[in-house]
């Protein structure tokens, strides 16, 4: 018989199993506490604190197999509502589907057929996309407080494709609650904010690859006036694509 062989007791097997108890019980109890801040809170930067958190959350165990619980890109719609809710937004739907238990949104400007989620890639980069034409309109780190829209995605989105179905109007109206949400990001959470082609101070120049839409439809939607304080572009015709 070998004396290498590595022995272990009934009774330290038994305290290895107490202890991995006790690890998932507190584990647990933290989970439940950043669920409820969630939830609760009516502090923007606690918002911010549990969301994070929950995002990076791992409830893996060997000894315990935890109940269905949500996912990283659900945490982060559900900061996404909270953080709207707070300042009384209510443009922005958030609703949990009953299939697949994922949290998805819609814009009550463009109705329940355009839906939306975050989606996270391998590196951990977080993304509001639209999933019919899965365009990624914005992206945003919780972790290092950023937010950055996707230009090539919102000309896609909003101007080729869901011009079809809508208004000019009401792609404005699908518009603002997202910039609503760049602005509360950095009043409330100090977020540096990228809105590309969306800000009124921008100064470049950016090309449709669809030269043939009439100027007055992007005109109307996304040039600041006097009570929108956002715009897209404003560029002569047939400037081709960049």
């Amino acid at each position: 018989m070998s004396n290498n062989r590595i022995v272990t007791s009934p009774s330290e097997r038994v305290q290895a199993l107490s202890d991995s108890f006790k690890d998932v019980l507190s584990l647990g109890q933290k989970y439940v506490d950043l669920l409820d801040q969630l939830a609760q809170t009516k502090d923007a930067k606690n918002l911010l604190s549990a969301a994070n958190k929950l995002t990076k959350m791992d409830l893996a165990n060997a000894f315990i197999n935890f109940p269905p619980h949500y996912k990283a890109a659900d945490y982060y719609l559900i900061f996404m509502d909270r953080l709207l809710k707070m300042h009384g937004d209510t443009a922005v739907n958030v609703a949990e589907n009953e299939l697949n238990h994922e949290f998805e949104a819609t814009v009550a400007a463009i109705g329940g057929e355009a839906i939306f989620k975050f989606e996270i890639d391998s590196r951990g980069e977080a993304a509001f996309t639209e999933q019919s034409q899965h365009e990624p309109l914005f992206y945003l780190s919780l972790e290092d407080k950023l937010m950055q829209f996707n230009n090539r995605a919102l000309v896609n989105y909003f101007i080729v494709y869901a011009l079809k179905q809508h208004t000019d109007l009401e792609l404005r109206d699908a518009v603002k609650p997202l910039i609503d949400f760049a602005k509360y990001l950095q009043k409330d959470l100090d977020f540096t904010i990228d809105l590309g082609i969306l800000a009124t101070a921008n100064d470049r120049r950016f090309m449709l690859n669809k030269p043939e839409l009439p100027l007055t439809v992007i005109d109307r939607l996304f040039v600041a006036t006097a009570d929108e304080d956002y715009m897209l572009m404003n560029l002569p015709r047939n400037n081709g694509a960049e």
